[in-house]
């Protein structure tokens, strides 16, 4: 019985010895290689994602890309030719009439169409021509006179702006205003034999 009991012991053992080895040498590795492939997994799925919402953010800025191209398209229209800056002016002028405003003197400023020398994507120089304005009205008519300048057919943009009181003038204001004309040189045509 001894012996028996001995071979019993050395069988179990044997059989726990396997167990362990089993367990640290091909379960335990065989699990977090499992563990390492779940993570891989779920890293892919997450990029997956990712790549989705990177490929609807395209899409977004490819739209935005189009719009903002219109919008550059559609201000190098509204850019006038050095030739049509009398009319121009006269349409301002006119624009501020329907508003009540007067308008007591208009005086470009030919020094400052130097001080440009940046160029359209047509290639075209764009000069800047600053013009100042003194012209009299009510202040809310002076309000709606600049939110109308959008609708003008030529690009303006406004500089300075001074509302000054005159006891002589009020209820109406005086204002000095500097506003911004964008002009284009006349190029000559080349001609081609």
């Amino acid at each position: 019985m001894n012996e028996s009991l001995k071979v019993l012991l050395l069988a179990v053992g044997l059989l726990l010895a396997a167990c362990c080895l089993w367990f640290f040498f091909f379960y335990r590795p065989e699990i977090s290689r499992m563990k390492d492939i779940e993570k891989a997994t779920q890293d892919l799925v997450s990029k997956l994602q990712s790549f989705r919402v990177d490929d609807r953010q395209i899409a977004a800025l490819e739209q935005r890309v189009r719009t903002l191209k219109t919008e550059v398209e559609s201000t190098q229209r509204k850019i006038i030719n050095k030739d049509a800056l009398k009319s121009a002016v006269r349409q301002l002028e006119q624009q501020g009439r329907k508003f009540g405003l007067k308008f007591q003197t208009i005086i470009p400023d030919y020094t400052s169409l130097m001080e440009v020398g940046r160029q359209d994507e047509s290639g075209e120089d764009v000069m800047q021509l600053t013009v100042h304005i003194k012209l009299q009205g009510r202040y809310r008519n002076f309000g709606r006179f600049l939110e109308s300048l959008g609708e003008l057919p030529f690009l303006i943009s406004l500089g300075e702006i001074s509302i000054l009181y005159n006891e002589k003038v009020f209820p109406q204001l005086e204002v000095l205003m500097d506003t911004i004309l964008y002009l284009q040189e006349v190029r000559p045509a080349v001609a081609t034999m």
